[in-house]
């Protein structure tokens, strides 16, 4: 058993039989190394003879040995264990984590005797911690007099007798409060949750909910840990939410000034942000709630700590926060929220948005090394598996469809860091599609880092999936070759917003030039009957892609209900996270059916789902209450097992709930919207009973549901069938028409014949750094022309090899015009096998006069093979034509032109751009005599000698 503890505490400063480093309080040091206690006659006495611990600890004696094998390393073990337990350095041993000490100090790896030994003589006086759950700073500033050499002790001795807290996460009053066992024992109580509590699975703050935190994050259940100790080590790091109401993500792009808290802001909050009146995430505001119980600000009371531990149980009511929101904090004073005065977002998913994006469009640049191979990069508000839910579970599954036909996809998050370990989120989408995205080469990328730039490829093709990723899409394509964006639809998202810049910004996305992947025909009608933005042009309206909601008829089926249950009322309530739901307009007609008679009492329950409320009276002994929290399979079974469900939604998207309840034969009332009119949502099924939003209409619309709840309707085989039964199923029917999109768009599945690849790098895909500074600073100067019928390009090509060096150069230029392309196949037929759908391009086996003819371009650019394009040498070329008047020849040269014209002169018919503009190496066109191109042009260009080892810029007739 002794051995066993050696092996847990004191083993953390070295590994056996590794040289361990150990600590006696006898105030002498002995450097000596031996195989064994025994081979110390010394040490056993000196040990035997110290019976009280020095005055101060900081004096230690190390013991330096190396134990041959597991008999020798107890038997050192059991002397060593009991003269420690006499001593004042058994807690400290207990407390100090060598690992972690090592890790978050790298600078003690490798000193001698080991981290603890550095601890005690060097770091505690520094002010360094012991572990991740002891906090120097935080102790010293609790305490007068103590200094930072003298915190550890100060606890141990009696700062914990004082009620102090060794770390902002840790407790010292709730702990004892909460295991009174512990405090019966009269034992320090962090050792004590060191020791056992930790194993135990008790908790260190009532700011960490063990329940939500292992409900969240599915991961940290798997592995068996304590989620207090998983937060302390690795949780607040990862930003891992604690509790319902704190979000470190949120929190940190809400107060810049806790950045130095970025491996643990809840730290922060406890520590300053309460006291300060901030707030820890967007659903609970500290200040409305201590406006609300103004003895707590008097007592100086954490807000969050108090509707944790007290206040949710005594039905305290908590408030949305409206930190960062452009709506004045007048309009919240009554504690309520109404959608005209909320400038932000309540999807639990997008909360960071209000902060990231109406002002802070994506930080991007376009990498040349990426344009040879365009992806399709979905854009998403994060890339976590937490929030893989609903909407974004749409835009995963259509990515993983596109992946499986070949399509190069790429996930991006654009407001909050991705899952530092994505392994769950490609699980999950592996669970809903059976596509592996590691097999297809799916990547998972990070652009929430506006400090870091995020690169594209001119060719990439951007997919927003909601109105806050368009208007960054849109931005962010102006800089690529497609200005289209492809924009996946699931609401009317700007009517989520009253009169304000939000509902503004949002409603634009409609008039961007976009392709619309629309989530129910509803949804489009709308958008056409409202002629908003390109939906007033029936054209593009019948050309948008529209797939319908899939219901799982494996989870939602006719069921009977057991004769004995009472009957069940569920309610979709969701007031703080989506205000669309209408839970005051639904609770308010609730009561009404209630005061009416409508349900009997004691024969019915009223269940709410959807968000974590308090219970509510509807009247009499009528009670609604919240749910628990439940999985899919949990949560169809409660459908199925209902008499009837209230789902208002105001909005034309009919929403799942309504759509699974019908699939489950029971009645749901919902209201109409729009083109969403009760007609046509009786003809998706004669079980949605469609309602006018207000009370009086909702209320009857329940007791119309409650005549047909016993009376199954007749000729319901048919109902629902136009919805499918998997959202496999739903998006593959759309998948045709999407791919023929992007391959209009230049995205083609991998299948098609590829190129062979590159023999000899021609192309360099990292250019120096000067390079691209220069790049940069000429897009001032060289804007693209307004004319795109200017550039061939025409190049000699051998064999395949040679074509290939062609590609990378000519498919990296960031000219918004695409450039004919002309293959010269210098008498050789062995091109002829070229893939058909390759852009722009002409296979040609004639003389310079026919080239120059058949080009359908104004202008030709002669490109030898080893020739070294940058990526805005076309954009440089087509300016210095229109600014030079189109001119009948243009030389690269590197040298100042000093004949017949002047670079200035437009009216020349000769213009000169130095070639470094526009090659990275290469090529040599020094030697060339300008005066051939002037007789190639206006003399006879047959008899003209080649050019092959030169570029130049003929015109030709234009077509």
């Amino acid at each position: 058993m002794e051995s066993e503890q050696y092996d847990r505490f004191i083993g953390r400063t070295e590994s056996m039989p590794r040289l361990i480093g150990v600590f006696f309080p006898v105030g002498v040091e002995i450097g000596r190394d031996a195989g064994c206690l025994q081979q110390w006659p010394d040490l056993k006495a000196r040990l035997d003879a110290c019976r009280a611990p020095p005055a101060n600890y900081m004096s230690v004696m190390t013991v330096f040995f190396h134990a041959s094998s597991r008999s020798n390393y107890r038997n050192l073990a059991t002397p060593i264990i009991r003269r420690l337990r006499q001593t004042q350095y058994f807690p400290l041993l207990t407390l100090f984590d060598r690992h972690w000490y090592a890790s978050r100090y790298p600078d003690v790896i490798g000193f001698r005797g080991g981290a603890f030994a550095h601890y005690v003589r060097f770091g505690a006086a520094e002010g360094r911690d012991p572990s991740p759950y002891f906090s120097t700073r935080y102790y010293v500033r609790q305490v007068s007099g103590v200094s930072p050499g003298g915190a550890v002790q100060h606890y141990l001795k009696k700062g914990w007798r004082m009620g102090l807290n060794p770390h902002p996460l840790f407790d010292t009053k709730w702990y004892l409060g909460e295991n009174p066992d512990v405090k019966i024992a009269g034992v320090n109580p962090l050792l004590h949750w060191i020791l056992f509590g930790i194993r135990e699975g008790r908790m260190p703050s009532p700011a960490i909910d063990a329940v939500w935190y292992l409900r969240l994050y599915p991961d940290v259940a798997a592995a068996g840990v304590n989620p207090g100790d998983h937060f302390f080590r690795n949780g607040g790091s990862e930003l891992r939410n604690p509790n319902a109401y704190f979000d470190a993500g949120w929190y940190l792009d809400t107060y810049p000034d806790a950045e130095d808290f970025a491996q643990n802001p809840l730290s922060h909050f406890i520590e300053f942000g309460a006291a300060e009146e901030r707030d820890p995430g967007p659903k609970f505001s500290t200040r409305k709630y201590l406006d609300q119980y103004p003895a707590l600000r008097t007592e100086k009371t954490n807000a969050l700590v108090h509707f944790l531990t007290q206040g949710r149980a005594k039905g305290l009511q908590p408030f949305p926060s409206d930190r960062g929101l452009t709506v004045p904090r007048r309009y919240f004073s009554s504690g309520e929220l109404s959608a005209g005065a909320v400038s932000g977002l309540q999807e639990p998913e997008l909360l960071s948005v209000r902060q990231n994006f109406l002002f802070r469009p994506l930080n991007v640049e376009v990498d040349p090394a990426l344009s040879a191979d365009p992806r399709v990069l979905i854009l998403l508000p994060g890339l976590n598996r937490r929030y893989a839910t609903g909407g974004p579970n749409t835009a995963y599954i259509l990515g993983a469809l596109l992946a499986e036909a070949e399509v190069p996809i790429s996930f991006v998050s654009v407001d909050a860091p991705p899952d530092t370990d994505i392994g769950p989120l490609k699980n999950h989408i592996r669970q809903l599609t059976g596509v592996d995205c590691d097999k297809y080469g799916v990547q998972f990328l990070d652009a929430s880092n506006r400090q870091r730039p995020f690169k594209l490829g001119y060719n990439d093709i951007l997919f927003a999936t909601a109105w806050w990723t368009a208007q960054p899409a849109k931005a962010a394509a102006a800089m690529l070759r497609n200005r289209r964006i492809y924009y996946l639809i699931q609401d009317f998202e700007s009517k989520f917003y009253g009169g304000n810049d939000t509902h503004s910004v949002a409603q634009e996305t409609y008039s961007f030039d976009h392709l619309p992947v629309i989530n129910t025909t509803f949804l489009r009608d709308q958008l056409a009957a409202e002629k908003i933005g390109r939906y007033a042009n029936q054209d593009f309206v019948d050309s948008a892609i529209v797939f319908e909601p899939a219901v799982d008829r494996s989870y939602f089926y006719p069921q009977q209900r057991p004769a004995d249950a009472p009957h069940r009322l569920l309610f979709y309530a969701r007031p703080t996270m989506a205000e669309r739901n209408l839970f005051g307009l639904g609770l308010a007609a609730l009561r009404a059916a209630a005061s009416n008679g409508m349900f009997d009492e004691g024969a019915w329950e009223f269940i709410a789902m959807g968000e974590d409320i308090q219970p509510v009276s509807l009247g009499g002994k009528h009670m609604l209450k919240p749910a628990p929290w439940l999985d899919f399979p949990k949560y169809a079974e409660l459908m199925r097992t209902s008499d009837m469900l209230l789902s208002l939604m105001f909005s034309p998207h009919p929403s799942y709930p309504p759509l699974e309840m019908a699939a489950c034969a029971k009645p749901v009332v919902t209201t109409c919207y729009g083109v969403k009119t009760r007609e046509r949502l009786a003809q998706v099924s004669p079980y949605i009973f469609g309602v006018e939003p207000t009370i009086d209409e909702i209320a009857y619309g329940i007791s119309r549901a409650l005549l047909t709840r016993d009376r199954p309707i007749s000729g319901m085989i048919d109902h629902l069938q136009a919805f499918p039964t998997s959202w496999k199923s739903s998006l593959s029917l759309i998948l045709p028409q999407l791919l023929v999109e992007l391959k209009k768009d230049g995205i083609t599945p991998r299948t098609s014949p590829p190129l062979p690849r590159f023999v000899k790098q021609v192309y360099r895909r990292t250019l120096p750094g000067e390079v691209e500074l220069a790049i940069e600073r000429r897009k001032a100067f060289y804007r693209d022309a307004a004319d795109g019928d200017l550039i061939a390009y025409l190049g000699i090509g051998r064999n395949r090899v040679e074509l290939e060096a062609f590609k990378g150069p000519l498919l990296a230029q960031d000219s918004k015009h695409a450039p004919e392309w002309m293959v010269k196949a210098a008498g050789s037929r062995a091109l002829g096998d070229i893939p058909p759908d390759t852009v722009h391009v002409q296979l040609i086996d004639t003389a310079l006069r026919d080239t120059l003819e058949r080009s359908r371009k104004r202008y030709v650019v002669w490109l030898q093979s080893a020739c070294e394009l940058l990526p805005d040498a076309t954009r440089i070329i087509e300016a210095a034509l229109e600014q030079s008047g189109l001119p009948e020849v243009l030389i690269v040269t590197g040298e100042p032109y000093d004949g017949r014209g002047s670079r200035h002169a437009l009216s020349d018919p000769i213009v000169v751009i130095d070639r470094r503009a526009l090659l990275s190496s290469g090529v040599d066109l020094e030697s060339f005599d300008p005066k051939l191109a002037v007789k190639l042009i206006l003399g006879d260009p047959a008899k003209a000698p080649r050019l092959d080892e030169h570029l130049v810029l003929f015109r030709s007739e234009q077509k």
